[in-house]
C-alpha cells in the first residue's frame, strides 16, 4: 500500500510527473528502489555493521550503478522537476547514507564510487534544507 499512497500524495502535491512516460519510469524506479529498501531495513535496524556492508555490496551496489549513468544527464531521476521517487531515494541518502548517527562508513565505499548520485543527494539536501534542519536527528 506504501507505493499507491505515495503516488495519492505526490498527484495531490504536483510531484507526479505529467508526462506518461515519466509515470511510467517513476514507478519502475520506485518497484526497484523499494526492493532495496526492504533488503537494507533489517541490516540497518540491527546495526550489525557486517550485514549492512554486506547487503550494500550485494543490493545498495547494483541500484546505484543503475542510476548513476541517469543522474549525469538530469538533476533528479525522472527529469529536471523533483518527483516521488526522488523522495523515497533521496531520504536513503539523508537517512542511512550519510547520518553522522548512523552508520556512514558503513557506505563510504559505495558513494565514494558514484559521485553523480552524491551530487543528487546532496541536491535533494539542499531543496529540503528546512525540512532537515527542524525534523529530529535520528539514527537510521
Amino acid at each position: 500500500e506504501t507505493m499507491p499512497i505515495s503516488r495519492m500524495i505526490a498527484i495531490e502535491l504536483g510531484q507526479y510527473p505529467e508526462d506518461p512516460l515519466q509515470g511510467y519510469e517513476n514507478d519502475r524506479l520506485m518497484n526497484i528502489y523499494y526492493d532495496l529498501f526492504n533488503a537494507m531495513s533489517g541490516p540497518q535496524l540491527s546495526g550489525d555493521k557486517k550485514r549492512i556492508t554486506e547487503t550494500a555490496k550485494a543490493k545498495l551496489i547494483p541500484f546505484l550503478d543503475s542510476i548513476e549513468a541517469r543522474l549525469g544527464k538530469s538533476k533528479w531521476l525522472v527529469g529536471d522537476k523533483i518527483c516521488m521517487v526522488d523522495f523515497w531515494v533521496g531520504s536513503m541518502y539523508t537517512d542511512r547514507l550519510v547520518n553522522e548517527m548512523g552508520h556512514m562508513d558503513c557506505f563510504k565505499f559505495a558513494l565514494d564510487s558514484h559521485p553523480n548520485f552524491v551530487r543528487y543527494g546532496e541536491d535533494f539536501k539542499k531543496e529540503n534544507a528546512a525540512w532537515l534542519a527542524e525534523r529530529p536527528k535520528l539514527a537510521m
